[in-house]
């Protein structure tokens, strides 16, 4: 069967074309060998991003809402070196959104974190001279569907808004999050994109524990065990906890190749 191919060059221009940017940004290293208190990324008041601790490709993958898997080449400090980086926005023109994220609106967190994005990937371009190529590839993903037997999912008791999932070392827990956000976290232990075919379009309480893999074969629709393991698997447990089960099949993935980064001058 023919590998359908489709090739989009990503550069400067097409991040500056979203016509959204930061007010200022200041970027800074992270000390090799520099202990972090914490790493993460995520919305400031008033619509500015901070990150701290991270490297490069994390913060492309969270600009391009993707998956580590979905991004490849790139110089090597891209995944070493890290990054603390506080953007500021420009005063925001709707005096209807709340200033604090907390305090907005399902519809209102959803726009600011898009507007968020499209900063972030301008700021990546701009900054860090990033460019990338998008490639669509046909490989094996997962489908989440409905087991035997049906869905054994609680539905939150406050179906108007959404709530929150957290993932630790064998355990996703969700408190009124939907099953796409699911899905996407089941792709991160999986290492491969988990398609949601569920049709199930709730918010739902749940906590799925299972015993994280040692490895994924890319060669191989299974992941590979590890010796010590004494627990069920997560193919197991999706399916005894929350009457869901994965299906491996095949289906175009987009890629995201790396074609130039280079470190900001401050």
């Amino acid at each position: 069967m023919t590998r359908a191919l489709l090739f989009v060059c990503l550069t400067t221009a097409v991040a500056q074309s979203d016509k959204l940017a930061f007010e200022e940004a200041a970027i800074k290293p992270v000390a090799p060998g520099e202990q972090c208190q914490q790493s993460m990324i995520g919305p400031m008041p008033g619509g500015g991003l901070r990150v701290e601790c991270l490297p490069l490709k994390s913060i492309v993958t969270w600009a391009y809402e993707i998956q580590n898997y979905q991004i490849t080449g790139g110089p090597a400090w891209m995944e070493s070196l890290r990054w603390n980086i506080l953007a500021t926005a420009p005063h925001p023109t709707d005096s209807a959104v709340p200033f604090e994220y907390e305090q907005m609106t399902d519809a209102q967190r959803q726009n600011t974190m898009q507007t968020l994005r499209a900063r972030a990937r301008t700021l990546l371009a701009d900054r860090f001279q990033l460019t990338l190529r998008r490639e669509l590839r046909e490989q094996t993903v997962y489908g989440l569907t409905i087991a035997k037997g049906g869905p054994k999912l609680a539905e939150s008791a406050d179906q108007a808004k959404s709530g929150f999932m957290r993932r630790g070392r064998g355990v996703i827990e969700s408190r009124g999050a939907g099953l796409d956000l699911l899905a996407q976290y089941l792709g991160i232990d999986l290492q491969r994109p988990v398609i949601n075919r569920t049709g199930l379009t709730a918010h739902y309480d749940f906590k799925l524990e299972f015993t994280p893999e040692r490895t994924v074969s890319r060669d191989s629709p299974e992941p590979i065990s590890a010796s010590d393991s004494s627990g069920a698997t997560l193919f197991t447990a999706i399916q005894e906890q929350l009457g869901l089960k994965l299906d491996s099949t095949k289906a175009p993935v987009e890629m995201f190749i790396v074609q130039g980064a280079e470190k900001p001058e401050n």
